[in-house]
């Protein structure tokens, strides 16, 4: 008789065979075929991200942007040359399409609540939001999509909790391929590597039934470890217990969070007396078991946590809110995912690359000449040292030894590369305006600036999605923050007439007459000194307050210096008024 098998190798595993009910947990069946479930969510979403992507996208374009894709392992006189330039344009895209806070307003029945306004801002700027959604726009120049996950955690600040923004790989992602955008989607899926110890920190439940998976041989290019080793009890890489076999990696496990709108329903218990049976109405006799989405989590085919989605349901959704937000940098017409900015011009960066280790092959060539020695100069190639300076001596009459060089390459094609490189800017937005070159002629500032703008139009497109993309994010992290920050809080806002200044937080009863909107205009892509010039010249028509004039200056301690200004106002007004006539 055949023996049990088993999910998974490794001591204390879970057999899914004929065993006795005592080894066997009675979720364990059940946990199993969710995962495989999951498992074909995750393949589903795989398989057509692979279809317009590529299989191995996100490997090539990490090494791409790590300048880590060169294999050659063996010297040549061929060494390729590299030109770094596309990865520097979307960093310079990134910065500067992120450069300016969005400016978020809170509306409590139909007033603007200021007072909590001030708290938001705080919060974002501690949590430094910018710089998460910088990282996510730089994996949309990459792969077109970037991700951005919204948390809270009760222990942060001293118990009183903290909702956090995160930047997540879109390679971890497995979202619904057939929606449109993030809220239309029906599932969406994502993956963490924990320590194995974490996870049963977290899950303590059913966190004690995962184990790390386990192979034979080495399968990852972390290679494998003697599980026989003995680590300090504290350490994450500590086992418990000996066994022959060898561990997966750094003995990691992989979570999956699943987050889908389940339809299943549940029957609701009647009961007598009610205030509908009362009143005549008749009470629903089914209802949703996941009213706002259905929230999963599962580690090596253990179902941790099973229940309703945690999130806060937006206004403008119908059915729930996952916490992941998309982040495009192109429009995503024709599917989920759309054209990576990098492949507009990522072919004419390698064209220009191979060109320019021609170059230098050409050079190496060059140099490198024939050297002609005819047959009656007496002269042993064997028996010359090839030193500068050399004396070598011929038979008289005979033809002088001389040095043939192949011809160089044209002046053309020295040039050609750098012409390929102007050709990517172009493509990717960077024109000659925009990087500060007016061109021949007089230019004044106001046509400058004007061109300049002309120049933007790829950088006012990404603008405009990522203002969409900060009016989710936006709600959906103050929904958050309202339903679990229950205590009192204040947040640092900056110093006050030389004291620190703080934003206070009072918890919220009701979201109900809550609701978030982003100011377009502190988004709008626009030069610098194209705004400075604009304020400045109106702060000189006395048409703005002293403190906007001061803030858009980024002038330190705008504030304070706006108020001193103030008072001095006052105090020259009062003296006018006391002057005798």
């Amino acid at each position: 008789m055949a023996g049990p098998s088993f999910s998974f190798v490794g001591f204390d595993a879970i057999p899914t065979g004929k065993v006795s009910s005592k080894s066997t947990p009675e979720w364990a069946a059940n946990d199993r075929s969710l995962s495989r479930q999951l498992d074909e969510l995750e393949r589903i979403s795989k398989s057509e991200r692979d279809k317009h992507l590529g299989t191995n996208y996100f490997d090539e374009i990490t090494d791409f942007y790590d300048l880590d894709d060169d294999q050659q392992g063996f010297p040549s006189f061929r060494p390729r040359v590299r030109i770094p330039q596309l990865q520097t344009l979307v960093l310079n895209e990134a910065t500067d399409i992120t450069d300016s806070s969005p400016k978020i307003y809170i509306i409590n029945d139909g007033k603007r609540d200021e007072q909590r306004e001030k708290y938001f801002q705080a919060s974002w700027r501690q949590g430094a939001v910018n710089n998460r959604v910088l990282e996510a726009f730089v994996w949309a120049m990459l792969s077109n999509l970037g991700f951005l996950q919204v948390g809270f955690d009760p222990m942060a600040r001293r118990g009183k909790g903290r909702t956090w923004v995160d930047m997540r790989h879109p390679k971890s992602v497995y979202p619904d391929p057939f929606a449109r955008t993030d809220s239309d989607w029906s599932y969406v899926l994502w993956e963490d590597w924990l320590y194995i110890d974490e996870v049963r920190r977290r899950w303590p439940d059913k966190g004690q039934y995962v184990r790390p998976h386990l192979y034979m041989a080495d399968a990852d290019s972390y290679g494998s470890m003697d599980a026989g080793l003995e680590f300090p009890e504290a350490s994450p890489l500590s086992q418990f217990g000996s066994f022959d076999k060898k561990i997966f990696r750094d003995n990691r496990v992989r979570v999956r969070h699943a987050f889908m709108f389940d339809n299943t329903r549940e029957r609701v218990k009647d009961y007598a007396g009610s205030q509908n049976e009362a009143l005549g109405l008749v009470h629903p006799r089914f209802q949703y078991a996941y009213p706002d989405g259905r929230w999963i989590t599962e580690c090596e085919g253990i179902v941790l946590a099973d229940g309703n989605n945690w999130c806060p349901q937006l206004p403008d959704d119908d059915r729930g809110t996952f916490p992941l937000v998309r982040l495009a940098a192109m429009p995503c017409v024709t599917n989920f995912w759309g054209p990576p900015p990098v492949k507009l011009s990522k072919s004419l960066q390698s064209l220009s690359e191979r060109l320019y280790t021609q170059t230098f092959e050409n050079v190496v060539r060059t140099n490198n000449g024939v050297i002609i020695i005819p047959s009656n100069s007496g002269l042993d190639p064997q028996g010359i040292g090839w030193l500068p300076g050399e004396i070598l001596v011929i038979n008289p009459g005979s033809d002088k030894p001389s040095v043939v060089n192949p011809s160089p390459l044209p002046q053309h094609m020295i040039t050609l590369p750098a012409s390929v490189l102007a050709l990517q800017k172009e493509l990717q937005g960077y024109s000659a305006q925009r990087q500060g070159n007016p061109g021949a002629g007089n230019i004044s500032p106001d046509l400058f600036d004007a061109s300049i703008w002309q120049s933007q139009a790829m950088t006012r497109l990404r603008g405009r999605m990522l203002a969409e993309t900060l009016q989710r994010l936006a709600q959906i992290v103050f929904y958050v923050q309202a339903r679990y920050q229950v205590m009192p809080d204040q947040m640092f806002t900056g110093m006050d007439r030389g004291q620190p200044s703080y934003a206070e937080w009072d918890p919220i009863g009701s979201l109900d007459k809550y609701d978030t909107h982003l100011d377009e205009g502190s988004l709008r892509v626009l030069s610098g000194t194209a705004l400075k010039s604009v304020v400045s010249a109106m702060a000189k028509a006395q048409m703005l307050p002293t403190k906007y004039v001061l803030e858009a200056l980024d002038i330190p301690g705008a504030e304070e210096l706006a108020e001193e200004k103030m008072r001095e106002l006052e105090l020259a007004s009062m003296s006018r008024l006391k002057r005798p006539r």
